[in-house]
């Protein structure tokens, strides 16, 4: 067999061969946790929470793996302990089901521009349309933009078909976000982390349970209050943040301090006229039913 690589693209997994091959046989089960590693440093919902994963990394569970794989869980557990002891990849975190590829760069290296992968050669593909298609995609993904011919991107657990959605045709979704990014900008000085697809189903579930006016009361204070945490519409959302949000709303000052940030960061002659009008302060019982939202589509991707 000839040395060397090809390319596998993450939309496999929608062929129905792929499907109709259960139970995995053990080689395929180690390209689907290929395919899952993250191909950059990115940051991913997982579970309510925001986790943090480096290149060559995945978040999952032994229920997800078992589910997709037709295994037990034992048997999916004994997998991965026989990949460690083979130095395929390593365990990082005892409390998440969290994985390093080993070798992962090696055998993945980024591209740069011109389609050149740093550490080897240039790309010898002969057809240069193919070549600058596969340019052009890489670049719209890391510039957060969206794909060319509704061609679906991958997220870091390499599952298109959870979170692959294209831009939100809601108006009051893509208002809602223009917002966030706008008070990301005003209250840090930074420009927010925003997902396609995953951040309008996210403020979607959201507004099953409050209007959009009081989404934007609950981003300004996220944006505020939890300077710890990232500046994306899944951590605001995330159960972390939204049992700190309970525990503020017993002060009572903390509607005012709300108002104190509009004035701050909104100048009185452009907003306070629309904001008298709008605002409307969110109750403990939609906070609650945000919170179920959020962890009925999580046990939905389980």
């Amino acid at each position: 067999m000839k040395p060397g690589w090809i390319r596998i693209w993450r939309k496999i997994k929608t062929n129905p061969l792929w499907e109709a091959d259960k139970p995995f046989p053990r080689v395929l089960a180690w390209v689907d946790l290929l395919i899952r590693a993250a191909y950059e440093d990115d940051e991913v919902w997982f579970m309510g929470n925001t986790i943090r994963l480096a290149r060559g990394e995945l978040v999952t569970s032994l229920r997800i793996l078992a589910k997709e794989w037709g295994w037990s869980k034992n048997k999916v557990n004994r997998f991965l302990s026989q990949l460690v002891e083979l130095k395929m990849v390593e365990k990082r975190d005892s409390s998440l089901l969290k994985i390093f590829i080993v070798n992962y760069g090696k055998y993945q290296p980024l591209e740069e521009a011109g389609g050149t992968r740093k550490g080897q050669r240039r790309d010898t593909s002969n057809n240069p349309e193919e070549r600058k298609k596969l340019i052009t995609l890489h670049r719209d993904k890391r510039a957060g933009e969206p794909l060319k011919n509704n061609e679906p991107s991958a997220n870091a657990n390499g599952e298109p078909s959870k979170f692959d959605e294209p831009s939100p045709r809601n108006p009051d979704i893509k208002r809602f976000i223009d917002f966030f990014c706008e008070a990301c900008k005003r209250i840090r000085k930074e420009k927010p982390v925003i997902t396609k697809g995953k951040d309008g189903r996210l403020t979607k579930l959201a507004l099953k349970a409050v209007s959009e006016s009081q989404l934007e009361q609950l981003a300004i204070w996220h944006l505020e209050r939890n300077r710890h945490m990232q500046a994306t519409i899944g951590a605001m959302l995330a159960k972390k943040s939204l049992e700190i949000l309970r525990g503020d709303m017993n002060r009572n000052d903390f509607w005012k301090e709300i108002n104190s940030s509009y004035d701050r960061h909104w100048p009185r002659i452009d907003y306070a006229k629309e904001l008298s009008k709008k605002f409307q302060p969110f109750s403990y019982e939609q906070i609650n039913q945000i919170a179920e939202e959020v962890a009925r589509q999580e046990r939905a991707l389980r």
